[in-house]
């Protein structure tokens, strides 16, 4: 469903339909009974499915966990230890009002639970789409799906290159799959061109793969003749 289109669903105590701006899942009031409701999007449900094993994915591309415990507890650290050395090396009000504010930092810091960051990307050939949702201690933070369909001259294309100068940066490397409207990017940023190689083998379509020492190497019609469909 895009975005700003209405949809129509009924409440789940008097059954009267209620109007959505978005297909977005949360608690809403129904205007005909006054009593909240509870609404579950169709892709939030299929992604709390895939999380509680009810549902498997055709194929996972990619899904990484990220727990952010050791940089908070080293960032804790370096603040209290701060904050003592401001409260201890001067005797003047603002140095020690500034240290006992980095030590109360610290300690909060420390106090703080962890931040677990899940990324997600996989097939759902029932649905036709790629499916890239980010969780953040188990809450769906951002989805993003991209229609697609097999079709005769379709392809996975690569592009990797560095961002910095030279090889010296951070790599990317963006993915997409051919198609005879364009072709579908996928956004998910932790893909590589390994999982490229792993999903043209699932589709059981070419595989692409274009590599340049940078981004300001790339070769832009290169690129484009490769995501043209069928060439």
């Amino acid at each position: 469903m895009n975005v700003g289109e209405t949809m129509e669903i009924p409440c789940s105590h008097c059954e009267e339909s209620v109007t959505l701006e978005n297909d977005e899942s949360g608690i809403y009031v129904c205007p005909h009974c006054n009593h909240e409701f509870e609404y579950i999007s169709p892709i939030d449900d299929w992604i709390s499915g895939v999380e509680k094993e009810r549902i498997v994915p055709s194929f996972v591309i990619s899904e990484d966990t990220r727990n952010n415990s050791a940089e908070k507890t080293d960032l804790g650290i370096c603040l209290i230890l701060g904050g003592c050395l401001f409260m201890l090396g001067f005797f003047l009000v603002i140095p020690a009002l500034l240290g006992l504010y980095l030590v109360f930092m610290g300690v909060s810091n420390l106090m703080m639970d962890p931040v677990i960051t899940k990324h997600h990307s996989s097939v759902d050939l029932e649905n036709s789409r790629i499916v890239n949702y980010t969780l953040k201690n188990g809450q769906i933070e951002r989805v993003r799906t991209h229609s697609f369909s097999v079709q005769p001259a379709s392809k996975i294309v690569s592009v990797h290159f560095w961002s910095g100068q030279g090889d010296g940066g951070p790599a990317r490397t963006e993915i997409y799959i051919t198609q005879r409207s364009g072709p579908v990017k996928l956004s998910y940023a932790n893909l590589d061109s390994i999982h490229a190689s792993n999903l043209s083998t699932f589709l059981e379509i070419p595989h692409v793969g274009l590599i340049y020492k940078s981004e300001s190497h790339i070769e832009h019609d290169e690129v484009a003749e490769a995501l043209e469909y069928g060439s």
